[in-house]
């Protein structure tokens, strides 16, 4: 809601558009890139990122980009190494 001003006035958000479209990468890129490693451990990759407010990563090797680390892939990949308990969960079921 920080500029609400642009939800009842559409011309601002076409303004604002037009502005933004000149810009280049290099002037609102990330320069001081957080990275972590494939051999680095999963939850010291969450670490870093829930310590530096991001919420993907590259994973580089040797300076070579190999993929992007997310929030939602360490979701999932904790999510699969765990199938049997996913499947026996009752949502109906409360706990006391």
């Amino acid at each position: 809601m920080e500029h609400a001003e642009y939800m009842g006035k559409p011309e601002l958000i076409e303004d604002r558009i037009q502005d933004v479209a000149q810009l280049r990468v290099d002037q609102i890129m990330t320069k001081d890139v957080i990275t972590v490693a494939p051999d680095d451990e999963l939850l010291k990759a969450g670490a870093k990122m829930t310590t530096h407010h991001i919420k993907q990563v590259p994973v580089l090797q040797e300076s070579k980009l190999l993929g992007i680390l997310s929030y939602t892939d360490i979701g999932w990949g904790i999510m699969m190494l765990y199938p049997d308990s996913i499947r026996t969960h009752d949502p109906k079921r409360r706990v006391a």
